[in-house]
This record gives C-alpha cells, structure tokens and sequence, in this order.
C-alpha cells in the first residue's frame, strides 16, 4: 500500500516505536516533517520524480548512520511525511536530523530530533509471575542476551522500576 502503517499498526501487527529503531536496521522510519519545502514525486510509488533534478530527502542517524529515502507519502501546505529505511548503527541516544532538498534550493531544510538505536534481542522474562499489588515481596525476572560485569554488582548495572516506583533492591 501507500504506507507501511495501518490503523495505527505496523505490516506485522505492531504498534510502531516512537524515536527508536532496533540496532540491526530494518524497518520503516516515517518522519513527518512541518514546513518542509515541496518536491517532485510520484503520487502512486511516492519515488522522487525525476523532474525534482537533483532533489534529496534522508535523514543522519548520529554521526555514522544515514536513513535513505523509501518514498513520499504525502505533502500538503503545512505538513509532509516520507518513509526512510533504518540503517544499522551502534546502541544508543543520537541527534537526528531530517534533511529535505529540493533540486533548485541551495542549502537543504532540517529538522533535528532525538533518536534511540537499541538492542532488540535482549529479553526480559518473568520467572515467578505472581506478586502482591502490595507490599514488597521477591520478584524474579530472568534476562537474556544482556552483558552484565562480574566485577559489578548489578544493583550497579541496571534500574528497576515499576512503573515510577524504583525497586526496593537488585541482586
């Protein structure tokens, strides 16, 4: 289809991340961007039209990662949006900037925003699911795929919250 959300859901049933991506790459960004300045495009694929000259649309993840244009999926007065891949990068909070140049401009409009890479194969299960609403009681989780140090104690390594409530203690 013309967008890769639909009702709100991603293609495989997910509610989309907001500002995030796994650290693999993959997927679909879609930024919507205020006063972006119009181009060229073809209204069915959403391609760069090639009468747009030497138009550019990405966005730079960070230092290192660059977010190439998939499509346009609309623009109007006020407001456009564009679906860019996700590259790959390494985990953490970066500045993005969305970059929109039409062929006949000299310097591109930008946007700037915060973004997260994230390592999505790590897990965090539950070993024993029950616990009083109230009250504190052992609660033990199991994660996976998370590198903690030896030298540490993890109380050292990792938060736990509930919800705004910080566990009372991490072993």
């Amino acid at each position: 289809g013309r967008t890769c959300l639909v009702n709100g859901r991603c293609d495989n049933g997910e509610k989309p991340k907001e500002n995030a991506a796994p650290l693999r790459g993959g997927g679909t960004l879609t930024i919507v961007m205020r006063n972006a300045p119009l181009v060229a495009y073809h209204a069915l694929s959403g391609a760069l039209d090639a009468s747009s000259g030497l138009a550019s649309i990405s966005a730079s993840l960070g230092a290192t990662a660059v977010a190439s244009l998939v499509r346009v999926v609309f623009q109007g007065e006020d407001v456009s949006a564009f679906e860019l891949a996700v590259p790959s990068a390494a985990a953490g909070e970066v500045l993005a900037e969305m970059s929109v140049q039409p062929g006949d401009a000299a310097v591109p409009s930008t946007a700037s925003f915060g973004f997260t890479f994230f390592d999505d194969s790590i897990s965090l299960s539950c070993v024993a699911c029950l616990a009083p609403s109230e009250a504190a009681a052992p609660f033990q989780v199991t994660m996976t795929n998370f590198e903690l140090s030896t030298t540490r104690a993890a109380s050292d390594q990792i938060t736990v919250t509930f919800g705004r409530e910080a566990a009372a203690a991490v072993t």
